[in-house]
């Protein structure tokens, strides 16, 4: 929430010991302006790459409506279980996201969803 705060997505105020965060509407709309933009790019070069990819395979299946995100694990000295797991809760924080941003309604913790003994 630091993060998000020190942008701008989200003010803080304090409430006795805790601190209560609110999202920003209007930082929240550019934020998703900037990122419709960025997808915009890279679906128009997806489009180019997977035209350019159809002289050398017949495989160019997908109706581009997907994105996937694949997530890295630099540093790690050998796989762990808790690398799955990191993965796991950022595509569902990433999903929560998206439903708060189409619909208005999030599942943030610790309403979203239990995979593990680490949540």
């Amino acid at each position: 929430m630091i993060v998000l705060d020190r942008v701008g997505l989200v003010r803080s105020e304090p409430a006795g010991r805790e601190k209560r965060y609110h999202v920003d509407e209007a930082q929240l709309a550019r934020a998703v302006a900037q990122l419709n933009s960025v997808g915009a790019t890279w679906d128009a070069r997806l489009r180019r790459i997977k035209s350019l990819a159809a002289w050398w395979t017949t495989d160019t299946s997908g109706d581009g409506e997907w994105t996937i995100v694949l997530f890295a694990h630099a540093g790690w000295r050998e796989p762990v279980e808790f690398m799955n797991h990191c993965s796991t809760k950022w595509a569902i924080f990433l999903m929560s996201l998206k439903s708060l941003v189409e619909t208005g309604t999030g599942a943030p913790h610790p309403h979203d969803v239990q995979i593990s003994n680490w949540h």
